[in-house]
């Protein structure tokens, strides 16, 4: 069987996508019961991810480094497109300790991730961290009222205000990342 195509995923997704589901055209149904009874369900442990992400302070280093793993885990669906089924998860079972189980549980994206230099948590918080951050400051760019957004998120203004500063940036990994995707697409064509 061929493996499906590439799809392109920016730099934020890719984590989500993976964690959240993977591909739906070729995901089958997970029958690992064990897995999903461990699995901290949703609620359980969510006040404590939204303590952890908003509290969290994003660096450029930080953000570097979860770009690679980006790119690292990417580059590893390619040469095992099952990667991405294997790390996925239900949206119902999402929280930072069941991606951190996850993703800790196939060795391939574990490692992608610890060769960016990152645990396989912190790869989580900074990438929720951001991907709140960039959600905040899209609103902010249409219009929204800054205090509100914080005061909504209860984010650290800092990562608002590391998203506004460092925009060209993120455009550049988002690039990069898409780049890669259209490659891997021109390439299974």
């Amino acid at each position: 069987m061929t493996p499906p195509r590439a799809r392109h995923v920016s730099p934020l997704l890719l984590a989500l996508v993976l964690a959240c589901g993977g591909d739906a055209e070729t995901e089958q149904p997970t029958t690992d019961a064990r897995a999903a009874a461990d699995a901290p369900q949703m609620g359980q442990s969510n006040e404590a991810d939204i303590e952890e992400v908003a509290d969290y302070r994003l660096t450029l280093d930080a953000v570097e480094k979860m770009h690679q793993a980006q790119l690292n885990i990417y580059a590893a669906m390619q040469r095992n497109p099952q990667i991405a089924q294997m790390a996925s998860m239900d949206a119902e079972e999402f929280s930072l300790d069941a991606l951190e189980a996850r993703f800790n549980d196939v060795p391939e994206v574990r490692n992608a991730v610890e060769s960016a230099g990152l645990s396989v948590r912190e790869y989580g918080v900074v990438m929720l961290a951001l991907f709140q951050a960039s959600f905040a400051q899209a609103s902010l760019d249409m219009g929204a009222d800054r205090d509100e957004v914080l005061a909504a998120t209860g984010m650290r203004p800092e990562n608002l205000d590391f998203v506004a500063h460092h925009r060209d940036d993120l455009r550049r990994m988002q690039d990069q990342l898409e780049a890669v995707a259209q490659e891997a697409d021109e390439t299974a064509q």
